[in-house]
């Protein structure tokens, strides 16, 4: 059987970024089987939801060999195992699969979503690829057991300064568990180091949880009723399993990073420094995607 290959290396938002392109692939060549590559616990979750058939780690396709003259030919003879591969950088004239690169790095003239961008720039390089959906998506809509009072929020970011205060996150955690809905403050890897996150003082009624898996914080993030983050993976992830999302943006440009669809709310406006949306702001976008969980129902 053919197969084609993507491969993607980044954290998790650029991974959930690259879905479109992926069904484009599976669209452009449905009988072929579909692989992608890139960092293993991110990549394995479009493997874990369909998008792709097989995902493995960056490393095993030994890249960095291919200037080793003692190594190079089991590195292409892996490569040309597909018909077709998609990356994120030129692979060399020596492999003799069919290779589109298509540059990750989006520049300042950038005016329409990153996935977007994304799969226009593979749609430049293959003309006869079929039209997607741009907006990218592990589950086309909601589970029918979703926790009809639960939020969860994320506060966390790679970078500091996309981050909104956490006092800010924790106003918002204390007004919804005040009206009875239940609060998940969910910590990864990066919060769980950072001085003042782990620690903080948590209002009541709202739950502390870290350390997760991707597929657990998935199976988490399935049932919640809404999701609140910044700039973040884990908000495209939220986002692209159908939650409804509040985004919270400030140094970085929503038009082009923030999550797309009709579920989701991007709440702030352009600043220097980290976000400075209102936590008012933040409760009525949680308000209008989802009526209830102010008034405990």
């Amino acid at each position: 059987m053919s197969a084609s290959l993507l491969v993607r290396r980044g954290a998790l938002g650029d991974t959930v970024l690259v879905e479109p392109l992926l069904r484009a692939m599976r669209a452009h060549r449905p009988d072929a089987a579909l692989h992608v590559a890139g960092q293993l616990e991110h990549v394995e979750l479009l493997e874990l939801y369909g998008v792709a058939d097989h995902a493995f780690s960056i490393e095993d396709l030994m890249l960095w060999a291919r200037s080793s003259p003692a190594r190079a030919a089991p590195v292409r003879e892996r490569l040309d195992g597909y018909e077709w591969i998609v990356a994120d950088q030129p692979l060399g004239a020596s492999v003799t699969a069919k290779v589109t690169a298509v540059d990750p790095q989006l520049d300042g003239e950038t005016r329409i979503p990153a996935a977007a961008a994304l799969l226009e720039r593979l749609r430049r390089a293959v003309h006869e690829l079929p039209a997607v959906d741009p907006v990218p998506r592990l589950r086309p809509a909601r589970l029918d057991a979703v926790a009809p009072a639960e939020v969860w929020l994320h506060p966390g970011s790679g970078g500091e300064r996309k981050c909104w205060p956490l006092a800010r996150f924790l106003a918002v955690a204390a007004a919804l568990a005040g009206a009875g809905t239940r609060v998940v403050l969910v910590l990864g890897p990066v919060e769980s180091e950072r001085r003042g996150v782990a620690d903080a003082a948590l209002p009541a009624g709202v739950d502390l949880v870290r350390g997760l898996a991707l597929p657990e914080l998935c199976r988490g993030l399935e049932r919640a009723a809404c999701f609140v983050g910044n700039d973040a993976g884990v908000t495209h992830l939220a986002a692209a399993l159908a939650v409804p999302t509040v985004a919270v943006f400030g140094p970085t440009r929503a038009d082009v990073w923030a999550p797309q669809g009709p579920h989701v709310r991007v709440v702030g406006r352009p600043t220097e420094g980290p976000p400075d949306a209102s936590v008012d702001e933040v409760l009525a976008a949680v308000e209008e995607l989802v009526p209830g969980p102010l008034r405990g129902g």
